[in-house]
C-alpha cells in the first residue's frame, strides 16, 4: 500500500487571531496580547491506497521587503506571539526555517494545513516575504514543493503610506529629501515581487496601488 499526495490548491488569506505576551521597555512584567497573522492554506489530496503523512515543513526565504526601511523605526517593546511560523527578524534569502510537523491524511482523501506567519519580536510581519514551501512526507515519498508563496501583514501598510505620501511632499520641496529614493525602491521591489509571485496575499495589490499612488501622483 502506497500514498499519493499531491497539492490541489493553495491559498494566503485572511488573518488569524494569535495569542502572545508583550514586555514593554524597561519593564519585566509580560502582558497578555493579541496579534493577527496571514495564514498560508494548502489543500492536499492523497490519491493513494496508504496513509500519508506530513513530518516537515520548511520554510525558504527567497525575498524581504522591510515595510520600515524607509523610516525610523519605533522600539522598546518585545513581543512573544505564538505564530506557527516566526521567522527571524534578521533573516536573509536563502534562509530556512523549518517546522516539525504531525500531519495524517487517510487513503483516497483530501485535508488542509495551515501556517499563520509572522516576525519573530513582531506584533505581526515586518516584512513581506516570498518563500517556497517544501512538505517532506514520512518515508521515501517525493517532497511537495511550493513556490513563490508572498505573504503580507497589516500592521504596518498604514504607517507607510502615511509615511510615503509625507516623503513625497517633502521631495517636491526639497530635492534631495533622502528617503524619497527609498520608497521609490520599494514601490519597484513590491511590483517585481507581485508580478511573479505564484501565490499572493490579496492585500498586496492594494498595498503596491497605495503605495504607487503616494509615491508618484
Amino acid at each position: 500500500m502506497r500514498a499519493e499526495l499531491s497539492v490541489l490548491d493553495v491559498a494566503v488569506e485572511g488573518l488569524e487571531r494569535i495569542g502572545g505576551k508583550v514586555q514593554e521597555q524597561g519593564e519585566e512584567e509580560r502582558k497578555p496580547f493579541t496579534s493577527e497573522g496571514p495564514v498560508i492554506d494548502i489543500l492536499l489530496r492523497n490519491s493513494g491506497n496508504g496513509n500519508a503523512a506530513i513530518t516537515k515543513a520548511t520554510f525558504e526565504l527567497n525575498r524581504a521587503i522591510d515595510l520600515l526601511d524607509c523610516t525610523f523605526p519605533g522600539g522598546g517593546s518585545i513581543f512573544y506571539v505564538d505564530y506557527d511560523v516566526q521567522i527571524p527578524l534578521n533573516s536573509r534569502p536563502g534562509d530556512a526555517i523549518p517546522r516539525t510537523l504531525r500531519f495524517f491524511l487517510e487513503p483516497d482523501s483530501d485535508g488542509r494545513i495551515r501556517f499563520s506567519i509572522g516576525t519573530e519580536g513582531e506584533p505581526d510581519l515586518r516584512f513581506l516575504y516570498e518563500f517556497t514551501v517544501t512538505l517532506s512526507p514520512a518515508g521515501d515519498g517525493p517532497e511537495l514543493v511550493i513556490p513563490k508563496v508572498v505573504v503580507l501583514g497589516p500592521a504596518y501598510v498604514h504607517e507607510v503610506i502615511d509615511s510615503a505620501t509625507g516623503t513625497k511632499q517633502a521631495h517636491l520641496n526639497n530635492p534631495e529629501e533622502p528617503f524619497y529614493p527609498c520608497y521609490k525602491k520599494m514601490l519597484s521591489d513590491l511590483a517585481r515581487m507581485e508580478g511573479e509571485a505564484k501565490y499572493m496575499s490579496p492585500d498586496v495589490t492594494d498595498f503596491r496601488t497605495k503605495l504607487e499612488a503616494a509615491v508618484t501622483s
